[in-house]
């Protein structure tokens, strides 16, 4: 099966404390989806390890391309299609 998921606007607006400056900090927030297929019965350390290597990636990207992060946030959850 093939599909795909189309959502207008692609940003929200959030806020986070920085401890540093002491004040709230306005950021654009994006909602990205990533299919990938494991096993129901997947090893439970299959999952972290997947995110962290993703998490390697974007933020490498981001020091290629000389845009500053602080942080960059991953969040799973778990969808089961029958």
């Amino acid at each position: 099966m093939n599909g795909y998921t189309v959502s207008d606007p692609g940003a929200f607006m959030g806020y986070w404390w920085d401890s540093k400056k002491r004040r709230w900090v306005e950021d654009t927030i994006l909602l990205l989806m990533v299919d990938y297929k494991v096993p129901l019965s997947h090893d439970s350390e299959t999952v972290p390890g997947l995110v962290s290597k993703l998490k390697t990636k974007i933020l490498s990207s981001y020091k290629r391309y000389k845009v500053a992060q602080d942080e960059v946030w991953l969040v799973t959850h778990r969808i089961t299609r029958h």
